[in-house]
């Protein structure tokens, strides 16, 4: 038998192949091509072909029709002399079609015989039947009948009606065709068999809300960038909803123009269906992923846990490409049948529920590990084990539980609302204004590396253990920020996880307290976690942090340490995660050496210091910058090198565009922040004044002299008061100073300078002119014999946008107006004057919308060291 057809769309019924249990990976973009080259399916609304066989009962197609609207209409031509053929029209009665079809005990005669004559579904296609609308043709010495009517249908409800032609007894078939099978008049009907009724509304409908789900994911996704917490999990999502959309999109493009045509393309529908498949897979990913506490309690996945998701996404993979392939090339089309209705659909189901089972116990082993996120995880696993289920359910009552003639439109609302659900469950969830407890994000991108599963040492001097270094998990503070939360943390003795409110000691005042952070995530400039030298917030003041940076361990040398944890009520985020230990020596000897009785430790060969923490000078000194000194540990450096492995040649351009370490924690220098310095080029040196070590004002003049590579402090009288927040400057080789806060928290608005040649300080004592107010955390550029100063915060703590400047020869300050209106208020920002263009550049800081806690102790969010 020859048979040429074109055809509408699948005669499976399903609303897109993939059913409820549809799935794809971008592993199925290189066999797009192939897919796009299957045929399109089943029946058609618009058929046209033509027969040549020697049997003589054959199928032509299938529709789905209207109980008054339906309508056939047809055009049949054959040779006069292959008369009489007959158009018999079955419907979907078990005693019609199903009766007849495949049934290989029944001839001609008896297909023919269970229709029903009073329903008019015999069409003769003879010249006398009147009906047929036949008429004789000769066309090249033949006689031909051509054949051109139609059929309305009518029944109690919608129904499947089936298409053959027979020539029983006769000698075989021959005839060209062209039907066209149709739905009322309107656009939305017409051309649909009435099974796909609505889904081209439905698609349009869908698209509109997937297409702004997608925008408010890209507009979190904006925020949660903002707050670094946009994770590779939420990108995924971002994903998956995105590609919805493109799916979606083909969708209404393909049955738009269908509902035209009645024709359609077929490799639209494909691309759309492939796509549709990629977006559930992205999201099941996803969710394992999740489930496995992938950017939520952990940075990565196992080697051998990459490997099984590798294996089990392209074993999905490629079972989907097979059912595509198998619903292309054979599925009946004579049938009605829906995509799971084969082997391929049935091991797609399969593949559905070991998701689900491997996705329970992801869920189930990272609650055990952390505990803390259950206000996360409960929830999330209660919404999507009804997705996961109800996705292969759908699948199975489609095929056992649907009518035929209302599977497609049920089953394409059903998944598609589905996805709306699964997609608008996680954006609700991962919402950032919800960023508390029940929030998935903690870690910042930047910190995703922290959260590691490896191991630790079991015990450390001194009797406390040692925990586990792990960002989640097995630590002795655990703090969320909460709103309008103030709690005080004290170090506790060893078994319990978490006192509030109380005073505990280490074992003797003789230990030091080591305090390590795995995990900080506080509101920045809003929430802090104070930590103090001792058991009471009068202690000394070893760190404020706030934000999500982790510091290095901290240490308390007075055997107790308080942590006093602040946060309010405008964005609360997780809090903290630490660990402590106690011992004998400093930092506990860092790990890489003995502790003795007495306190000194022991190191390990290759390093040095008094906590072990300094790599021994042979490890790293440039043999051709400087040499080891044995003894002090220290690189010793030749003449014009510099560093503390002397590997900065000062005489020659070597830099090559990188840092160098030039001085790690030289007790000539101590820990400090806010401090305000500058190089003086003929001194050869580094000159730093004042500071702040987190407790009080510093007053010292610290230099660092290029030449012999060394630290040293100057005690001077006179000289500026002890401050911080200060601004310095170099003016001929001498460095200027000015403002800052002073240590009883009065704001200064003096200029001093310092020439290393006289080796004192003098301070320079206005003549006249508008001076500036006290400031701190101001900016200034030197113009000239000009100090410009801009901005900084004032005694009232506000913040300025004056600029003024001071002339270094006849000591008189001016207040600067400059043109294009007035600049924004900051404090913290940095300033240089720009030569070639005459212009001061000002850059960053703060604005009076962002700062918070200005002025207080310990406001500097960081730990100093």
């Amino acid at each position: 038998m020859g048979l040429r057809r074109r055809r509408r769309r699948g005669g499976a019924g399903g609303a897109r192949p993939g059913g409820g249990s549809r799935g794809g990976v971008p592993a199925l973009l290189p066999l797009l091509p192939l897919l796009l080259l299957l045929p399109a399916g089943g029946g058609a609304k618009y058929v046209r072909g033509r027969i040549s066989t020697k049997e003589d009962w054959v199928f032509l197609t299938r529709f789905c029709f209207l109980s008054d609207y339906g309508r056939l209409d047809f055009h049949f031509r054959y040779p006069e002399a292959k008369c009489c053929e007959n158009i018999l029209l079955y419907f979907d009665d078990p005693s019609q079609w199903p009766a007849v079809y495949k049934k290989g005990n029944k001839d001609c005669l008896a297909k023919e015989s269970v229709i029903r004559p009073e329903n008019n579904q015999v069409i003769n296609l003879t010249t006398q039947y009147a009906w047929s609308g036949c008429q004789v043709l000769l066309e090249d010495s033949v006689r031909y009948l051509s054949c051109a009517s139609g059929r309305s249908f009518r029944s109690v409800r919608e129904r499947w009606w089936y298409v053959a032609l027979s020539k029983c007894g006769g000698d075989g078939l021959e005839l060209e065709y062209e039907m066209v099978l149709t739905n009322g008049k309107s656009f939305w009907t017409r051309h649909f068999s009435a099974d796909e009724f609505g889904i081209l509304e439905t698609d349009i409908t869908f698209l509109l809300i997937f297409i702004l789900i997608f925008l408010i994911s890209c507009y979190f996704g904006y925020l949660l960038k903002g707050r670094q917490l946009l994770h590779t999990t939420y990108k995924m999502f971002m994903a998956a909803a995105g590609v919805e959309v493109l799916s979606l999109l083909f969708c209404c493009v393909y049955w738009g123009q269908y509902a035209c045509d009645g024709v359609g393309s077929s490799s639209l529908k494909i691309l759309a269906k492939l796509l549709f498949s990629i977006s559930f897979l992205i999201f099941l990913l996803m969710l394992i992923l999740l489930g496995k506490g992938f950017t939520v309690t952990r940075g990565r996945i196992s080697h051998a846990g990459s490997v099984r998701l590798s294996v089990y996404m392209t074993l999905y993979s490629i079972t989907h490409v097979v059912l595509l392939t198998y619903e292309a090339e054979f599925f009946d089309p004579a049938q009605v049948l829906y995509t799971y209705e084969s082997p391929a659909g049935y091991g797609l189901i399969a593949l559905q529920f070991l998701a689900y089972a491997w996705f329970c116990y992801a869920v189930l082993v990272t609650l055990k590990r952390v505990p803390e996120k259950q206000p996360f995880y409960l929830p999330f696993f209660a919404a999507y084990t009804l997705w996961f289920f109800a996705v292969p359910v759908t699948a199975l009552i489609a095929n056992f539980g649907i009518p035929k003639w209302a599977r497609e439109k049920m089953v394409n609302g059903i998944q598609l609302g589905t996805h709306l659900y699964a997609h608008g469950v996680f954006l609700v969830m991962t919402r950032p204004s919800a960023a508390n407890k029940n929030f998935p994000y903690h870690v910042r991108t930047s910190q995703i590396g922290a959260g590691g599963d490896t191991g630790g040492d079991t015990g450390g001097p001194g009797g406390f253990p040692f925990p586990p270094p792990q960002g989640y998990g097995n630590v002795t503070f655990i703090s969320d920020s909460v709103p309008n939360f103030t709690e005080l943390f004290s170090i506790p003795p060893p078994g319990t996880r978490r006192i509030p409110h109380g005073t505990e000691a280490a074992p003797s005042r003789r230990h030091r307290v080591l305090l390590t952070f795995t995990f900080l995530d506080t509101e920045c400039a809003y929430d802090y976690l104070f930590v103090y030298d001792g058991a009471s917030p009068r202690s000394p003041l070893l760190a404020s942090l706030s934000g999500s940076t982790l510091p290095p361990p901290i240490e308390a040398t007075s055997g107790k340490m308080l942590l006093h944890l602040f946060s309010d009520a405008n964005y609360n985020l997780l809090g903290f995660n630490a660990t402590f230990s106690a011992s004998l020596c400093p930092r506990a000897c860092s790990g890489r050496g003995d502790c003795d009785p007495q306190g000194r430790c022991r190191c390990q060969p290759g390093w040095g210091g008094p906590d072990c923490a300094q790599p021994h000078c042979r490890t790293y000194c440039q043999p051709h910058g400087g040499a080891c000194n044995q003894a002090t540990g220290r690189c010793e450096c030749q003449p014009g090198f510099v560093g503390r492995a002397c590997d900065l040649a000062l005489g020659e351009n070597r830099g090559g565009g990188r840092w160098y370490n030039v001085s790690q924690g030289d007790p000539d220098f101590p820990p400090r922040t806010a401090a305000a310095g500058a190089v003086l080029p003929r001194a050869g040196a580094l000159y730093v004044f004042g500071g702040l070590d987190l407790n009080t004002a510093l007053g010292d003049l610290v230099l660092y002299n290029f030449t012999t590579n060394r630290w040293s402090r100057l005690e001077l009288s006179p000289a500026p008061a002890p401050r911080h927040s200060h601004v310095a400057v170099c003016w001929r080789d001498a460095l200027v100073l000015s403002g800052g806060e002073l240590a009883g928290g009065a704001l200064a608005r003096d200029v001093w300078v310092f020439d290393p040649l006289r080796g004192g300080w003098r301070e320079l004592h206005p003549q006249n002119g508008t001076r500036p107010p006290g400031l701190a955390a101001h900016a200034a550029a030197l113009v000239d014999d000009w100090l410009y100063i801009f901005g900084g915060r004032t005694a009232e703590d506000v913040f300025s946008s004056q600029l003024f400047r001071f002339h270094l020869e006849t000591w008189g300050w001016e207040r600067v107006v400059p043109w294009g209106g007035k600049p924004p208020a900051a404090a913290g920002h940095s300033m240089v004057f720009h030569p070639p263009s005459r212009t001061l550049l000002v850059y960053g800081g703060h604005r009076p919308s962002t700062a918070r806690y200005w002025g207080a102790r310990g406001d500097l969010g960081g730990a100093v060291g």
